[in-house]
């Protein structure tokens, strides 16, 4: 399939680089100050809920393991700080991989100098997308088969989660016949909801070495993420949302 490099109608309301490592301390206590003082630009440090928990209760809940407890606000984007996690967000609008990209490989390169990393177990590009509802059903703008038994489930109410693999990869797809989304603009979304979490699994790099690799790896994930995302959808659907190819 031919990618679209642009759609006029973009559905995308978030953007998420995520890398976890392994380290003896949590990083949530050294890194937001560190990384404040790296950053280039106007930028804000906030505190987020989960950061209240003990952090033994975190350590042990999956749900909270790599939950983000500091999140720095550096101007379009959000760096988000866990405990064994640093993460990089971009909302509405989003600027493009052209933009994107460079800043990921900026925050990691800052990274690479910090002391408290020991190796990098994994990294991953999240992307969710709603398709507006007046664009029609989920049904009729998604590609899938939903039954149980001799019954469709492809109704007006689904929620499907999968887990696809494709060499190296893994993509956790989840799709939703119904999804709002309020946006930083105050304006909010509603449609069929496609979050796609692309993720490789690293040898236990050190962060210098992952530095290294990043920037070809990171095409990599785009562009498999970028595919399957399409592949979620119907012909008619892609050019609903106007694409450009050149």
């Amino acid at each position: 399939m031919k990618l679209p490099k642009k759609l006029g109608r973009e559905p995308l309301i978030e953007a998420i680089f995520e890398m976890r490592f392994k380290t003896p301390s949590p990083a949530s206590n050294i890194l937001p100050g560190y990384l404040f003082t790296k950053l280039v630009g106007q930028k804000t440090i906030e505190r987020l809920p989960a950061a209240e928990l003990p952090e033994q209760m975190r350590s042990v809940d999956q749900n909270l393991r790599y939950a983000p407890l500091i999140r720095i606000r550096w101007g379009s984007y959000l760096v988000l700080i866990g405990d064994r996690n640093v993460g990089l967000a971009c909302g509405v609008p989003y600027l493009g991989w052209h933009d994107f990209k460079p800043n990921i490989l900026m925050l990691v390169r800052s990274l690479s100098q910090a002391e408290i990393i020991d190796s990098v177990e994994r990294f991953s590009l999240r992307y969710t997308d709603i398709i507006p509802s007046d664009l029609g059903r989920a049904d009729s703008l998604l590609e899938f088969k939903l039954r149980i038994g001799q019954h469709s489930a492809e109704g007006d109410y689904f929620q499907i989660r999968v887990e696809v693999r494709k060499g190296e990869l893994l993509h956790i797809i989840q799709i939703a016949s119904s999804g709002v989304a309020n946006l930083i603009d105050g304006s909010s979304r509603s449609g069929a909801a496609v979050d796609i979490d692309t993720i490789a699994m690293l040898d236990d790099m050190t962060v210098p070495q992952f530095a290294d690799v990043l920037s070809e790896r990171l095409d990599t994930l785009h562009t498999d993420n970028k595919a399957m995302f399409f592949d979620c959808l119907k012909p008619a659907t892609i050019e609903k949302l106007e694409p450009s190819y050149g």
